[in-house]
Formats: structure tokens, sequence, C-alpha cells
């Protein structure tokens, strides 16, 4: 679905999300914010994203092969608005957030060919952004749990199975978008903690349990969405910070310990964001509305992991694609 603030060319931080999203509703707020979780090391196998299905709450999970051909409806829920796709490390299973109800959004897991839906979580609040850790046994998302009214999100980890829910973040501010690292040692995040008054996010980095958390970007605009490579040693993420007069976001990349930042793409006009690695590592999968600057719609583009050889695998006319994920091939 469209996103947020990017329809009209509004700076994509929470706070410019939040006054926009205030006259239209919370839920189109969070979906904004939405994240594909860490790539995980392994053969190339399908892509899965999610495409608005033509009307409003109504978006499906599909799958692609990296060419772009092979399409594959996951997910077919009727009203339900199903997003925020990751595959598990050992590609057979695939979480992502869903709104069944119409109202607060759920985690939710399946196998990779779509059959075997079990809900995850069922509260009075909206769980997104899910990411499997390297042996399966645990997932990592965002929820506003403790603030539904002032959309302050924190990081929660639960097992697979739904239980034992556990807060990992405790500050003020808000913290999104969290991604294990290949090890599952460290979790990837961003924040606006340090920025509580233009909400600007920089990219964090903290321990599985929660504890040691880092500050990794610090730059004027916003920095986004990280996702790891999987060998762990570099962090992708998305910022508008070149361009804070239209606020379009690129790809950027950096090494894990947050030097060496530079941009991947240079796109003058559009968004370029949700960036996840290939499961192995030479290429990178992101959405982009560069070539639809009339209605904002995003397709899917894959690259090499240098920037290079940018090009879109999905073109549907007027229907949003989004959050990508490359998922490794099963074993």
């Amino acid at each position: 679905m469209p996103r947020t603030g990017r329809a009209i060319h509004l700076a994509p931080s929470r706070a410019i999300a939040l006054a926009f999203t205030a006259t239209v509703g919370c839920a189109l707020l969070l979906l904004a914010f939405a994240h594909p979780a860490s790539g995980f090391p392994g053969k190339n196998g399908r892509i899965a994203f999610y495409r608005e299905a033509g009307q409003f709450m109504n978006d499906d999970i599909v799958s692609i092969k990296p060419q772009g051909t092979g399409d594959l409806n996951l997910t077919r829920s009727g009203h339900a608005e199903d997003t925020d796709p990751a595959y598990s490390a050992n590609g057979k299973w695939v979480t992502f957030s869903s709104q069944p109800d119409g109202a607060d959004r759920e985690i939710f897991k399946m196998r990779a060919n779509g059959s075997h839906v079990r809900q995850l979580t069922h509260n009075q609040a909206d769980d997104l952004s899910p990411c499997f850790s390297p042996n399966g046994k645990k997932i990592v998302f965002e929820s506003d749990r403790v603030d539904p009214v002032g959309f302050t999100t924190e990081i929660y980890k639960m097992r697979a199975n739904g239980r034992h829910q556990r807060r990992l973040t405790n500050v003020v501010g808000s913290n999104f978008d969290p991604a294990f690292s290949p090890k599952g040692d460290k979790i990837a995040f961003s924040s606006d903690r340090d920025d509580q008054v233009d909400f600007t996010e920089d990219v964090y980095v903290m321990r599985s349990n929660g504890s040691h958390t880092r500050r990794l970007t610090n730059s004027p605009g916003t920095d986004n969405e990280p996702d790891w490579s999987p060998k762990g040693n570099k962090i992708v993420f998305d910022s508008n910070r070149t361009d804070l007069v239209n606020f379009f976001s690129d790809i950027f990349v950096m090494r894990a310990n947050g030097s060496h930042e530079h941009a991947l793409t240079h796109t003058v006009v559009g968004d370029d964001d949700h960036a996840a690695y290939s499961p192995n590592g030479k290429k990178i999968t992101f959405e982009s509305d560069r070539d639809d600057q009339v209605n904002f719609n995003d397709d899917i583009f894959t690259m090499r992991a240098n920037g290079t050889h940018q090009r879109s695998i999905t073109n549907t006319a007027d229907r949003d694609e989004d959050d990508p994920n490359w998922g490794p091939k099963p074993g």
C-alpha cells in the first residue's frame, strides 16, 4: 500500500509521519515503518514481499524467483493486511505481520509455500517487523503495546511459538526495524532515542539480550531499516541524509562497527529503501518508486552488493510492491 508521507513527498521521519497520519489513522502510521528482516547465509532462494491487492486493507505476501518470474501467492487473506515477510535461516518458514481484524497488527508464521499459517501474538496493540534468529528458535519484533496512544514502539523477543515474550528496549523514544545478526548474538535496529526534537532516526546495535546498546550512525537525516550481510561484517540501510529538501532516500552500506558509510544508490527522484542482502551476499534487493512518480507505487529491484547493475524485477501497474526479503534456498 502507499506509504504514509511518501506519496506527497514528506520526510519519512516518525515526527512528520505522525503529524500526517493523525488525520488518517494510526494503522497507516505503523505500516509505513515495516521492515524486511535480516538475511542469512546460504544459496539464493526466492524473494518474498507484499503486493497491494487492489483495495484498502487487502495486501498479500508473494514470493518470486530472483529474476522476477514464478510469482507465488503465499497468503490470500481477503481483507487482511499481510506485510513484513522474513524468511527463517533454513528457508523453510516465513514470519510476517497481519491485521486480521482490521485494527491491531499481529505476528504470524507460515511455511515458505504459504501453508500452516499460525498466529503468534494476541495483543490490543500493533506487533510488526518480525525477524527469525539464525537457529529459528526466536523471533524479534517491534510493538507499541506499552504506549499504543503515543505510538512509542519498543523491541521484543519471543520464542518461535509465540511464548515467553520479553521486552528488550526501554528508553525515551521509539525503536524500530530489529534484525538479528547472522550469528544471533546481536540485533541491529533504528531509533529516535537521541533526537526527541525532530525524531530523526539512527542505526544502533545491541546484544541479543538487549544490553550494550551502541549507536552506529549520526547523520542529519533519518537512517533506518538496517539489514546484516550474511557474513555479519556489513550493514545495509536507507537514509535521506543526502536530500534534506525532498527527503528522498537512498540505500547505504557501512561496516558492522559503523565505519566506512557510503551510498549504493543515487536516485535523483524517488525513494530507495527496505534493502536486504541475498543469502550469498553478492546482491541486494530493495524497493523503489523511482519509475512511478505519478502514483508513487514501489517495485522490487535487485543490484550487486557494490550498487551496480540495478534492475527492476517487478512492474505491476497501479500496485505497490514492498518489503522485499531474500530467502535462502531450503536445504
